[in-house]
């Protein structure tokens, strides 16, 4: 910790509480009842993440439909879905992970909410029965979920000692980067605005916007892994912060892996050196600070013991240097 000059964190737990809230739900297609869908995917989706906390937070659930195949979210997807006999298939995730083209009008009401800093979910809808893991073509957009995260009130002073100590900050999220640039904002963190989507990237490029951008969103746990890796290849120290079971490559490979030990699953929780009890990230700050001093003191012990036992030291060699009697 003492000598960790890049510490790569994800938005959600740490610059945020990690609780998501509901604030709106838009209907792009009123012959839709979306308030009954999603109280229907809440009866079938068994995901325990954030979102769907948020969702079941705010609706219920109902069984109108009679569920036909399930698909759970996975953060590689990072999408879920439902198909529904007599009914058709909802799929809900983000955008650009769901359809193969969005009308640009609702592209930009996408990017203006997420610019805003707000998590935009997309309700997708076909007609089409599914029964494998699969996305389909002719998904139509019926409507937003708009969530948003709750600023941790220590995110600012947290960002500020590190920007005094001269360590760089990288955050590696799941969402949409220019959400999370909006959040690192209001967080005074530098070089917010470099930002970048690096789904459609290869190794390779991921390589090569590693040490160019702040912000990197839509990255998988295998691209996680791949950050850190070039990071230390580039002469950092690295510590990592995360929680879920898809940090846990990163949080082993970095030099320093820092799990939340409330929140954080216990593969992440196994990989990590370091376990935050109260998840919260402001901690790690007083943990930098008692690494620094204890390496500062060693420096100080070595260089007393040095120049205190230092002509002894010489005497002894210019003593066997001329082979004199001692």
């Amino acid at each position: 910790l003492a000598r960790v000059d890049t510490i790569c964190l994800d938005k959600t737990g740490t610059l945020t509480e990690g609780k998501l809230k509901l604030d709106d739900v838009i209907c792009l297609d009123d012959s839709f009842d979306l308030e009954k869908i999603i109280k229907n995917l809440n009866y079938c989706l068994e995901d325990t993440n954030m979102t769907s906390q948020a969702l079941h937070q705010r609706f219920s659930k109902e069984k109108n439909y009679q569920p036909f195949f399930v698909i759970p979210f996975s953060s590689q997807r990072k999408y879920s879905a439902v198909s529904f006999c007599d009914f058709g298939t909802i799929y809900l995730g983000a955008s650009q992970f769901i359809f193969s083209k969005l009308d640009q009008k609702i592209k930009d009401k996408i990017q203006f909410y997420t610019s805003k800093g707000y998590r935009v979910l997309c309700i997708g809808y076909t007609p089409t029965i599914i029964n494998e893991n699969r996305r389909v073509n002719d998904l139509k957009c019926i409507g937003f979920l708009i969530l948003s995260d709750i600023i941790r009130k220590d995110a600012k002073e947290t960002l500020d000692y590190f920007r005094k100590q001269d360590v760089q900050i990288k955050i590696i999220s799941g969402d949409d980067p220019s959400t999370v640039s909006a959040i690192a904002r209001r967080c005074h963190l530098l070089d917010y605005e470099k930002y970048i989507d690096v789904s459609s990237l290869s190794d390779e490029e991921i390589k090569e916007a590693v040490e160019k951008y702040t912000i990197f969103g839509r990255v998988s746990p295998q691209q996680k892994k791949i950050m850190i890796t070039t990071l230390q290849e580039n002469n950092h120290t690295v510590a990592m912060t995360g929680d879920g079971v898809n940090d846990a490559p990163a949080l082993k490979q970095s030099d320093i892996g820092v799990a939340m030990g409330i929140t954080g699953s216990e593969v992440a929780k196994d990989a990590a050196n370091m376990i935050l009890m109260d998840d919260n990230f402001s901690t790690i700050v007083h943990a930098i600070i008692i690494g620094r001093n204890v390496y500062e003191h060693l420096k100080n012990s070595i260089y007393y013991l040095l120049s205190g036992n230092f002509a002894g030291i010489l005497c002894v060699l210019l003593a066997s240097l001329f082979i004199l009697p001692t």
